[in-house]
């Protein structure tokens, strides 16, 4: 139950008998534009772009009370939402995340976003290389089947590799048997 004060009109939003009586007085009114031309957007769009501009007499602030010119660190592309943010882990975006560290791997400059943005850039280049090496074992085990083994699948993978294509692998790779 409502404990506080009564409404000066007698609470009319209440009173469904009121409302049916009266349905255009309590139904809003949706207005939608006309939709526009493509002409007519392409010039609100100019017209837009105009207006952001300076005018041409005016010169660009500069000094103690307008804006100066500020450089940006070398990981300020891997800040929340920039390129490197979300640029898929490939070889060039290693070496964009391995210019920004420097020449003293101290991200001198960097903020702590982009920080954790170079730090997510080699976690998807460390996953694409981990799949790019799987990949590599992966052909390597279908030209070197087991003598009789079926190859079954879409992935062409034997059920058994032969006799020392273990052997290379964990040589290749530097692994323990």
């Amino acid at each position: 139950m409502h404990s506080g004060p009564v409404p000066s009109d007698g609470g009319w939003d209440e009173d469904p008998a009121r409302r049916a009586a009266e349905p255009a007085a309590w139904e809003p009114v949706i207005t939608r534009p006309d939709p526009m031309t493509e002409q007519e957007w392409l010039a609100s769009l100019d017209a837009t772009a105009r207006a952001d501009e300076p005018p041409e007499d005016e010169e660009e602030p500069s000094g103690e009370y307008g804006w100066t010119e500020i450089e940006a660190s070398p990981a300020a592309q891997f800040a929340t939402g920039q390129p490197f943010d979300v640029m898929p882990g490939r070889a060039d975006l290693a070496q964009f995340a391995d210019e920004a560290a420097g020449a003293d791997d101290s991200f001198t400059g960097a903020c702590d976003d982009e920080l954790l943005g170079v730090l997510r850039a080699w976690d998807r280049v460390e996953a694409h290389a981990a799949a790019r090496k799987f990949a590599a074992v992966a052909e390597l085990m279908r030209r070197r089947p087991a003598p009789g083994t079926a190859v079954e699948g879409p992935a062409r993978i034997p059920a058994e590799c032969a006799e020392f294509t273990v052997c290379e692998l964990v040589t290749a790779l530097a692994l323990s048997r």
